[in-house]
């Protein structure tokens, strides 16, 4: 025996139609079939016998004891299946090899081959009399290592979709008790006093950031200017916050600043402060200009440093950063300890200092500090990048229908009422209900309750959700199958159907709430046999 539930390898075929040459009138189907089996599945024998695939496409298990395979429409008993059974959804394959095994729990093998010519092949039940899947007259010619089979072809009918109309209304009391879900006694349902607008309903009064680009504002070969002090002339003035600053009078170069009497450092260095500084000073002033149009569209900053040995960030006169330096570092103070310069850049992040900027022309100025004067190297190279941002609302984008006026605050429990109608002559094999919610509800329909998430066992007209829903998750609508729920639908195409959902928010005082339910329904339109040019049987064989 050879089953499995899951078709790992049920990609979207490169399919060629056949004849329509099938009955169909039950759940279990010849899915498949090879009628020249040259190199695909293998055998217990290690033999490419021919092979044919039964599928369970109902909802309940079929035992299949008593059940037959034949290849002779004058003959429906020509082989019998021992007693398997074939859970719902699952896969059974068969070898057509005339072997003629039947033990249950073992690889089945039919006392038949197939015919590349084309045959009749059927499936019938214990009573060898009907017929459950049959390809009559004959399947048509078939090819070596290409199988046949079945396609079902589908449609499917959205009864509700975002954006669609509803009425909603935040409750003041109990009195409504649960008669707007929709259960055909008592509709019409008085909406008056609802709130009439599209889907999604909901509010959100949390501001947050999206992300934009990532901009570089002071590179690794930025222009710089530095400046070895002789005294304390400058004072603080150089830091930037005092623009315009003079600095004219600076050495000019590229990032990064320093010297090596050796070689380490030279590869990086675009202005060499050797002959100022060296046996000089420890200090070294370094000013950086780097324009910003407009600051609040800054969310993030980051200051990289490669740096020997010590230093004191500032940006427009405020420091944002200080690494071996000692508490208030003068004109010619040195750095607290010594350290050698990497190929790797440490990065802070100092976006808590965004308030500095400023539209225009801003300035990164770095106190560089060598251990001694008289040190054999010294460098300074910072990298200053930023991220733009807007700010929003998370939910802005799906709310069509505000209730942060009648709701935040208020209650945390609203309802929901959207009609829908179904197409003329349609009949349904599955229900799905799709759902975006913050943070819970109860789904009704026609007053019949068919899912719920997040919901008290008892819900009231003022009833909180038992749990939070993330709000990434929110964004995303959620499946739920509700197949069950069938029967509860009104088909006649003239009638009106409710599909209405208690929301239900973590508190009244939330910051977001959101209710955007879809609703959708497939209808089995019928099978056709096709060729599947690449094979198909990659079934979870379990």
């Amino acid at each position: 025996m050879i089953a499995g539930s899951i078709r790992a390898d049920r990609r979207a075929p490169s399919l060629e139609p056949l004849e329509p040459r099938l009955l169909l009138s039950g759940d279990v189907v010849i899915s498949e079939f090879m009628a020249v089996n040259d190199s695909t599945v293998v055998d217990v024998d290690s033999q490419y016998s021919d092979w044919i695939e039964i599928q369970n496409t109902g909802t309940s298990p079929v035992n299949l004891d008593g059940w037959y395979l034949t290849d002779n429409a004058g003959n429906l008993t020509k082989w019998q299946f021992p007693a398997e059974t074939l859970l719902a959804g699952n896969y059974l394959l068969v070898f057509a090899s005339s072997k003629n095994r039947a033990v249950a729990g073992q690889e089945l093998h039919t006392n038949f081959k197939l015919s590349s010519g084309g045959e009749y092949l059927g499936l019938v039940r214990p009573d060898g009399v009907t017929v459950e899947y049959e390809y009559t007259p004959q399947y048509p010619r078939q090819v070596a290592d290409i199988s046949g089979g079945v396609i079902t072809a589908t449609e499917t009918s959205v009864l509700v979709a975002a954006g669609d109309a509803g009425a909603v209304v935040v409750p003041a009391d109990g009195l409504a008790g649960t008669d707007w879900t929709g259960d055909p006694a008592n509709e019409p349902f008085d909406e008056t006093g609802w709130t009439v607008g599209p889907s999604g309903f909901g509010y959100d009064s949390e501001v947050i950031t999206i992300p934009g680009d990532t901009v570089v504002l002071v590179d690794s070969d930025a222009p710089a200017k530095a400046f070895i002090p002789l005294n304390d002339s400058l004072g603080t003035t150089w830091r930037g916050g005092n623009e315009p600053f003079d600095d004219s009078g600076w050495l000019a170069g590229t990032n990064a600043v320093g010297y090596d009497v050796g070689t380490g450092y030279d590869a990086w260095i675009g202005l060499d402060v050797e002959a100022a500084m060296k046996g000089v000073n420890k200090t070294a002033y370094i000013r950086y200009a780097f324009d910003i149009t407009d600051p609040s569209e800054w969310v993030s900053l980051t200051l990289e440093m490669r740096y020997d040995d010590g230093f004191v960030a500032f940006i427009n006169g405020q420091e944002v950063k200080r690494m071996r330096s000692p508490g208030t570092p003068t004109w010619d103070s040195g750095a607290t300890s010594s350290t050698e310069a990497g190929a790797t850049f440490f990065s802070y992040d100092i976006s808590a200092h965004l308030g500095v900027l400023v539209a225009g022309t801003n300035v990164l100025a770095l106190h560089g500090m060598n251990s001694t004067a008289s040190n054999s190297d010294f460098l300074i190279q910072p990298r200053l990048s930023g991220q733009t941002g807007t700010s929003a609302y998370r939910y802005q984008d799906i709310i069509e229908t505000d209730l942060a006026g009648g709701m935040e605050g208020v209650n945390p429990s609203a309802y929901v009422r959207v009609p829908f109608a179904v197409p003329e002559g349609k009949v349904f094999s599955t229900l799905t209900l799709r759902m975006k919610y913050d943070d819970g509800f109860v789904a009704y329909i026609n007053g019949v309750k068919v899912a719920e998430r997040n919901a008290p066992g008892s819900p009231a007209w003022n009833s909180a959700a038992t749990a939070g829903h993330l709000d990434d998750d929110a964004l995303v609508f959620e499946t739920i199958d509700i197949s069950g729920y069938l029967p509860q639908i009104n088909l006649d195409d003239e009638a009106t159907n409710i599909l209405a959902i208690h929301g239900l928010n973590i508190a009244a005082g939330d910051s977001d709430f959101l209710v955007v339910p879809e609703l959708a329904a497939v209808s089995i339109l019928g099978d056709e046999l096709r060729y599947f040019s690449v094979y198909n049987t990659g079934h979870c064989r379990c």
